[in-house]
């Protein structure tokens, strides 16, 4: 993940009640996915032969990771730097058209714009975007009561 992406994994709202600390909250493989074909970013070449990847793994990008050809999880990136509100509505529309949640630094989150919106403001990614300087210097603040 480069610093100005944020990550997150989508998850069934089934497993939202599933311990955060637990594998099984990422799991797919009890239900099926309406579609995996995401037309609105393009299909490239994976680095793993498990795995479906729509956009590109360094920019904005939907990973599909594969067990026994059964969808196992998926994750999503997004590329903070060339991320536009169109894709965003498309990307939260496809998480939510498929019965799934966002699962962000260990908390459970719905897909509306708002929720996703204060997701990305209060990331690390956009203190970057928002000031590159002073990240590193808040940073290195931060790396001394270490």
């Amino acid at each position: 993940m480069a610093i100005w992406q944020v990550d997150f994994y989508a998850i069934p709202k089934e497993n939202a009640g599933c311990s955060v600390d637990s594998d099984e909250i990422y799991e797919w493989r009890k239900r099926r996915i309406r579609q995996i074909n995401v037309d609105f970013l393009e299909k490239t070449d994976s680095w793993s032969e498990n795995m479906e990847l729509y956009g590109k793994s360094d920019a904005t990008c939907m990973e599909f990771d594969f067990e026994n050809s059964v969808l196992d999880s998926w994750f999503c990136r997004l590329d903070l730097t060339t991320l536009d509100k169109d894709l965003l509505e498309k990307i939260i529309r496809y998480i939510d058209d498929n019965d799934a949640v966002i699962l962000y630094e260990d908390q459970i989150y719905s897909t509306d714009i708002e929720t996703v919106l204060s997701i990305i403001k209060s990331s690390a990614a956009a203190r970057f975007c928002s000031n590159p300087q002073k990240f590193f210097e808040d940073l290195k603040e931060n790396s001394k009561d270490y």
